[in-house]
Order: structure tokens, then C-alpha cells, then sequence
């Protein structure tokens, strides 16, 4: 006979831990079922955490039950019985409650250990600091966490640019302008001055759409957009002459961090496919308006193309409380940071009192490819994420060029800096060879 398992709980939100224990009864038996409760106005909602877990275990059933009952193993007994329609022959959970459920329900118990080293993977947790719990989540849970960056603006106003190149600083996922592409495959088929309809806004804005939540699976805690729906109904607007409730459907519920409107203040730069010289500015009031007039929360960027990444990144590590660093470091050094497992950089010596992390890759791959190379044969740019609240008490110190810019750890702190490290340190460029003649 095939033995029939159950598990229970709120998966709220789904995470690694969940998935261990779900995985590992799937194991156990050859028929599990999933009961998810439900309780109106949670974030994520239970219909999202039930689409989850069917993406991430298609071959387990999930039930989902209004959670109005008491938390007593004798009522959720009774609960399981009769969603399943018998009793099971085996019930599995992460806690020593499930065996009272169990008995109730007159089958067998099995525990699981579902941290394995993941113990800080709770619910609670990851409501309250999702970025801060990256790891304990799953591709479909992250594109629902991720902070969405938007920059938008009238034409050749450096959006495109600017977003490349926050993305490339947060080395991160970027999402391409779709609306450009169909532009310029509407010239090549000879049709660039037909007018414009409603459904082309439509198969734009979809396809953003797709290829933003495509994108936000992939993309380490933020995600940049070189536009986004709400854009497409601007231009609708250019181009149509009016708003299209159509388009505006697309982007109603659409949640985005923080939007950077790009300024008209740099000089108009044609590259055989703008027309909209002429109305740039009219375009840049209207994104204005509509942002201020939807509360969306936005910042106006000006100035030359430094000034505007390094405004654009204060604020969304503002926004995120968190901030990307980088440190450019030779062999030696490396041995010590995977010795502990990413989590931190070692100890200073004692001819050594200052930590040096650096806040731009540029900073970075200058060092380890000039000088730790040079020195060492090898050189590599690590880099981790930081939570603002502690850099905060630190000054950025300019070293030399614009970008050459640091804050200066007392070595006496660098444990405090290990401990705001959110994640593992990765190593995002390497330079020369390893000495042993390791290349890279």
C-alpha cells in the first residue's frame, strides 16, 4: 500500500527550511499532502505562497485552509482528517508539537530537522529583514522581495546609462528597455511613421512587465529597470495622445522601491532613432506629475553622470539600509576569507590598524590588478553587502580621483564589520595567476 504522508503550516513566507522539511517528507513516502493555512491580510498572501510551493514541489498536493481554528494538535487534527478524507499513515513537522497532532490523528510521527545549519531561516525573520535573508529564500520568494528600481525620463536624459550602471555597481540584475527594441524593429519594417495604436502600448508594457519579473528572480536584492509599465503609459501618452486605461491596468498593482526620474539638464543627443528633442521637457513634467500625484516615491537626478550614480546610490542604500562594498585582496588574504566560509574578512596585523573596504568596483579592480598582482602575482575584488546603520557612523574618505573613495575600520572594529556583513562574500574579478600556477 502507498503510504500517505501530511505536513502542516503557514509557509509564511515559503523558505530554504520549509523546503528541507518538505523535500525530506516527500522522501519518506510516496503520497504527500501540504496543508497551507490562510489568514486575511498577510503579506505575501497565502494564494502567492500556495503558487510558490506548487513551482517549487510539483509533485506534492497543497491544500489551503482558512486558519480560524485554535492552536490545539487535537483541532488540527481533526482539520487534516478532514481535508484529506482519512486518516494519513504518517505525519511529518519541524517541531516535537507534531507528535500530539500525530497521535491525535492515530498515525505515526516523524520529526525533521529542517535548519541543518539554517536556523536563522524563520518566517518571522524573513517578514521583517527579507534582504537580510537572501539566502533562505528561493528564486519565486526573491522576485517578490527584491527591491525594484526604476529610472525613468523623457528621451536622452541618461537613463539607459544610469541604470546600466547602478546595475553593474550592485552587481545585479538589469532589465532592458522592451519599448525601444519594438521601436526600432517598427523602422527597420519600414513602418516608423505609421501611427501609433493602443495595443502596441499594450504588448510593450506586457512584455516589460515579463521581462522585469523574469529578471527579479535572478537579481541579488535589487533589481534595476531601464523603465517599466507606469513609463509605458507616459509614452502612450506622447505618442497616442492620450491615457489608455489599457496600459495603466498593466502597471496598477505593480510594487516598485523607489523611482529615479532622470533630469533634462544634459545636452539632447541624437542617435538616428529619437524624435522627441523638441518635447523633452513636456515629457519631463509629466513624469513628475503623475509620480507626485501617484505618491510613488522618487528622486530627481541631476547633474553629469558621477554625480548622478553616486546620488542614485546613496539613496537606494538608503532605501534598502544596506550598501555594496568592495575590497581588493591578494592570495594570502583570500585563504583566510574562505577559511571562514565568506562570512568575514580576516584579522588586521598589527601593521595593519586600519580596514580599507573601498565603495565602487572601479577603486577595486584598479588596486588588485595594479598593485596586488604586482606584488603578489595575483590579485582578485571581492565584494559583500553592508548594513547602512553601521557605516553610518563611519566618514567616506576621498583618497584621490572621484572615485577613489574608502572608509577607514579601525582594525579594533572589523569584527563589528564582520557581523553587519549581510550574506557571503563573493569574489566578483580575478587578475593574474595563484601562486602554484593556478590561472585565472
Amino acid at each position: 500500500m502507498p503510504r500517505r504522508g501530511v505536513t502542516v503550516g503557514k509557509f509564511y513566507p515559503p523558505h530554504r527550511g520549509h523546503q528541507r522539511l518538505i523535500a525530506a517528507a516527500r522522501s519518506r513516502c510516496d503520497d504527500l499532502t501540504v496543508i497551507v493555512g490562510s489568514r486575511p491580510g498577510e503579506d505575501p498572501p497565502a494564494s502567492l505562497r500556495l503558487g510558490w510551493l506548487r513551482e517549487l514541489f510539483p509533485n506534492v498536493r497543497f491544500l489551503l485552509v482558512d486558519d480560524v481554528y485554535p492552536e490545539q494538535p487535537d483541532v488540527w487534527a481533526k482539520v487534516a482528517v478532514r481535508l484529506l478524507g482519512s486518516v494519513p499513515d504518517v505525519a511529518f513537522a519541524g517541531e516535537e508539537y507534531g507528535a500530539a497532532w500525530a497521535r491525535h490523528m492515530g498515525c505515526e510521527f516523524e520529526l525533521i530537522d529542517r535548519t541543518a545549519g539554517d536556523a536563522a531561516c524563520s518566517g518571522t525573520a524573513v517578514r521583517a529583514d527579507p534582504l537580510g535573508h537572501w539566502d533562505c529564500l528561493d528564486a519565486p520568494v526573491r522576485a517578490y522581495y527584491v527591491a525594484r528600481i526604476v529610472v525613468v525620463g523623457a528621451e536622452s536624459t541618461g537613463t539607459t546609462t544610469l541604470s546600466r550602471a547602478l546595475a553593474g555597481h550592485y552587481q545585479t540584475a538589469w532589465v532592458r528597455e522592451y519599448g525601444r527594441e519594438y521601436y526600432e524593429a517598427r523602422l527597420r519594417r519600414g513602418d516608423g511613421s505609421a501611427p501609433w495604436e493602443t495595443n502596441e502600448f499594450v504588448a510593450i508594457a506586457t512584455e516589460q512587465a515579463r521581462l522585469e519579473d523574469q529578471a527579479a528572480r535572478e537579481a541579488d536584492r535589487v533589481l534595476l529597470c531601464d523603465t517599466d509599465p507606469f513609463a509605458t503609459e507616459i509614452w502612450h501618452e506622447r505618442y497616442v495622445g492620450a491615457p489608455s486605461d489599457a496600459v495603466a491596468a498593466i502597471s496598477r498593482d505593480r510594487r516598485y522601491a523607489l523611482y529615479l526620474l532622470t533630469g533634462t539638464d544634459i545636452p539632447f543627443q541624437q542617435d538616428g532613432f529619437r524624435d522627441g528633442e523638441k518635447i523633452r521637457d513636456w515629457m519631463h513634467r509629466r513624469f513628475a506629475h503623475e509620480l507626485e500625484a501617484r505618491g510613488k516615491h522618487y528622486l530627481l537626478l541631476e547633474g553629469g553622470p558621477e554625480t548622478r550614480l553616486r546620488t542614485a546610490i546613496a539613496k537606494i542604500d538608503e532605501v534598502i539600509g544596506l550598501s555594496r562594498l568592495y575590497r581588493p585582496v591578494g592570495p594570502e588574504e583570500l585563504d583566510l576569507i574562505r577559511d571562514r566560509s565568506r562570512s568575514g574578512y580576516p584579522a588586521r596585523l598589527a601593521s595593519q590598524p586600519i580596514f580599507y573596504p573601498v565603495l565602487n568596483f572601479e577603486y577595486a579592480e584598479r588596486i588588485a590588478r595594479d598593485w596586488n598582482v604586482r606584488d603578489s602575482g595575483y590579485g582578485a575584488v571581492t565584494t559583500c553587502w553592508v548594513r547602512r546603520a553601521f557605516l553610518d557612523r563611519y566618514e567616506v574618505r576621498q583618497v584621490g580621483g572621484p572615485t577613489a573613495l574608502e572608509y577607514w575600520i579601525p582594525s579594533g572594529e572589523l569584527d563589528a564589520f564582520n557581523a553587519n556583513i549581510v550574506g557571503r562574500i563573493q569574489v566578483v574579478r580575478e587578475y593574474g595567476s595563484r601562486p602554484g600556477g593556478e590561472s585565472t
